[in-house]
């Protein structure tokens, strides 16, 4: 659920449609230019409110490729400035889910992670982390 509701909030920033260039959980090999999303070692859970809420700690880690550094690198700038130090965000609505974003925070700076040698020219990849404060989910 996490992945999809971090899907559905890029989508509402027009920083990618899912299923065409904005992927949870795995990177497809077209098109060149897309963000992936996947799961990431997280914290374990805290207790809040005198031990009434439980409080999860996920962690998404998102993939920016393009054909070049200059692409990679604005995309991934693009979901970086968007989640690095956000406060609540209501995702019920918008992914159908049960849950409330409670924070989000960059885990650290975005980075090249690698080249994709695939076509005729090397694609790039920037990464960044992002560690996710949300009420545990009643679904």
């Amino acid at each position: 659920m996490l992945l999809d509701e971090a899907g559905v909030d890029l989508q509402s920033a027009g920083l990618g449609t899912r299923a065409t260039d904005l992927f949870e959980g795995f990177l497809p090999d077209e098109p060149d230019a897309c963000v992936a999303l996947f799961d990431g070692a997280g914290l374990p859970p805290v207790f809040a409110l005198g031990a009434s809420a439980e409080v999860a700690r996920p962690r998404v880690t998102v993939w920016a490729r393009a054909a070049t550094a200059a692409a990679a690198r604005s995309k991934i700038h693009a979901v970086y400035d968007r989640w690095r130090s956000r406060g609540a965000v209501d995702m019920t609505k918008a992914a159908g889910g049960t849950t409330r974003w409670l924070s989000t925070f960059a885990a650290h700076e975005p980075f090249l992670l690698k080249r994709d040698e695939r076509g005729p020219e090397p694609r790039v990849i920037y990464a960044c982390s992002f560690d996710v404060m949300k009420e545990v989910s009643t679904s």
